[in-house]
């Protein structure tokens, strides 16, 4: 909100034309500070665990209204796409990320998420190294990200079979008074499964390994998941209870191993700036 400087004066001396000439170069002085041009040779900053769902609900909603003027600012900057990346490859030791033959990422290790950077739209070559090599890539593709998308790149499989997931994920604004939730199953040996709440109400049904699914709604609220062997009442997993806000997408990634370690485990993470 605009605030004038001559408050709490009654007789402001600015006129509503000077009023709104201060505003624009406010706005146009944020949208150039808010969110610098980082090139992918910049090391990412906000590498962080996966948190466990039962961690995820201490977002107060204030802080979801700065979240969302940031990822409106950082999208008023043409022809440029957000990426991040998730190590989910259960026995791979920690790798190194190089975007156009240059490092973006060190030293991620597995369950780690490296958080959203800005890079030009377009057409990009990501090599994936284990363990501080920079010879023979684990991983190599190359993929167009669109202007003003949001995408998750992901290591998954065993080392052995090791291979990309490129998940797109949700742009746009949230309704405040609803949430958007999707599920992505990375868990190489696990069938596909349904993701139901304890009553069995299916919110997802018949995922396979690599599937990601389209985004439902949600009312905010606190809710118990249970993963079952798809078409069966068969748990193989009990969810804690996640806390869903407002006005936020989300994703729900299964990862690990079943009957074995690391095991199998089911994360949600928010899928914006």
């Amino acid at each position: 909100m605009y605030k004038c400087p001559f408050m709490p004066c009654m007789n402001c001396p600015y006129s509503a034309e000077q009023k709104m000439r201060d505003m624009d170069q406010m706005q146009d002085n944020q949208s150039n500070s808010s969110m610098p041009n980082v090139p992918p040779s910049t090391q990412i900053p906000n590498m962080h665990p996966i948190q466990n769902a039962e961690q995820m609900n201490n977002s107060a909603q204030e802080n979801q209204d700065i979240l969302n003027t940031l990822k409106d600012d950082v999208k008023d900057d043409v022809n440029e796409a957000f990426i991040r990346v998730l190590h989910a490859s259960p026995d791979t030791p920690p790798i190194d990320i190089f975007i156009d033959g240059k490092k973006a990422i060190d030293d991620l290790s597995y369950g780690m998420l490296a958080g959203y950077m800005p890079i030009p739209a377009g057409e990009h070559k990501i090599e994936v190294f284990p363990g501080n090599k920079t010879k023979n890539p684990v991983i190599t593709v190359s993929l167009t990200l669109a202007d003003d998308t949001f995408s998750t790149f992901a290591a998954v499989g065993k080392m052995a079979n090791i291979e990309p997931l490129i998940i797109d994920d949700y742009e746009d604004k949230v309704p405040r008074n609803q949430a958007l939730v999707k599920f992505v199953h990375m868990s190489p040996n696990t069938p596909a499964v349904d993701i139901t709440l304890l009553d069995g109400k299916k919110l997802f049904t018949n995922i396979a390994f690599k599937q990601s699914t389209d985004y439902i709604m949600l009312s905010p609220n606190e809710y118990t998941l249970q993963v079952r062997l798809s078409g069966t009442n068969t748990i193989v997993l009990n969810v804690p209870t996640i806390s869903i806000q407002g006005g936020v997408p989300y994703s729900i990634y299964a990862i690990g191993l079943a009957g074995s370690m690391p095991p199998l485990a089911v994360v949600l993470v928010e899928d914006e700036i």
